[in-house]
């Protein structure tokens, strides 16, 4: 990828982030808001794979503790870690599958969540009750992620594709 992909690809990130803290914040229903940037590293990690998969989790996750009130560092450290796991499926996908991203943005989304809870609980910044945060948070934002994830993989992998072919990169995308 040039240089140039890869202002593409901030400009994309920073565009998330502003989306998803305003437009989205105040226009949420039933108070939910997509994870734009889980969206985001989750599809570029089964895209490109797990070293691109934890780079933009990293990065895109600190814009996000950058911009949030929670512990900085947390939210990069996790989208790093999740998009190197997820990014380890890169090879293994048929990437024209749709509904692929969608399976893997809820499960992705489910451990994202409750892993921010058990330390947002173990600093004692909130009391957690698991069974009602599952029924009225994380499965309906799980649900809420995974419904726009094929939508936006579908998106970038046709962007990834247009890129990689006419570039001569050596990596079939």
């Amino acid at each position: 990828m040039r240089k140039l992909d890869y202002g593409v690809l901030v400009l994309l990130v920073l565009f998330c982030l502003i989306l998803q803290s305003t437009l989205l914040a105040t226009f949420s229903p039933g108070g939910l808001i997509p994870d734009l940037i889980l969206i985001f590293v989750v599809s570029t990690a089964l895209i490109r794979g797990s070293t691109d998969g934890a780079l933009w989790g990293f990065f895109a996750g600190l814009g996000l503790d950058l911009i949030s009130s929670g512990f900085l560092g947390f939210h990069s450290l996790l989208k790093m870690v999740l998009g190197f796991f997820i990014g380890l499926l890169e090879e293994k996908i048929f990437k024209d599958n749709l509904l692929l991203p969608a399976i893997v943005l809820f499960a992705a989304t489910v451990i994202h969540e409750l892993l921010f809870l058990t330390v947002a609980a173990s600093y004692r910044q909130l009391e957690v009750r698991l069974l009602p945060v599952l029924s009225t948070i994380i499965f309906p934002l799980s649900l809420y992620n995974a419904l726009l994830a094929p939508f936006f993989y579908a998106k970038l992998l046709g962007w990834y594709r247009s890129r990689s072919r006419y570039q001569g990169e050596g990596r079939r995308i």
